[in-house]
């Protein structure tokens, strides 16, 4: 467990100071401070809190149904995420602005 802490936050590491043009973060002037802190930074914050939860959902999913084999694919609600996602997307609906895809895939 300690080894993929370790991993876990030399990767974040990397993953914010690498990309098109490497920042060294000893050297830091005001382009690249509003680089690493207003755009990388939230970026690789949010995937991590991503992951987690999506890791979170996944284990609540098998623990409430029992099923050690359970999964959003198997269970259908995939499927109908994507069915609403698309109907949205072909219809056009515009009720809710940009955020109608994503809400009708969270309904489906």
């Amino acid at each position: 467990m300690i080894i993929l802490m370790v991993v876990s936050t030399v990767l974040v590491l990397i993953s914010i100071v690498a990309g098109p043009r490497f920042i060294n973060p000893f050297s830091l002037n005001d382009t690249t401070w509003e680089i690493l802190f207003r755009i990388r930074l939230p970026r690789v914050v949010v995937a991590m809190l991503m992951g987690s939860a999506l890791g979170a959902s996944g284990a609540i999913l098998q623990g409430i149904l029992r099923n050690p084999l359970a999964d959003p694919y198997i269970l259908g609600i995939s499927s109908g995420a994507a069915l609403m996602a698309v109907l949205g997307i072909l219809l056009g609906s515009t009720v809710f602005g940009a955020l109608t895809v994503p809400i009708l895939a969270f309904i489906g």
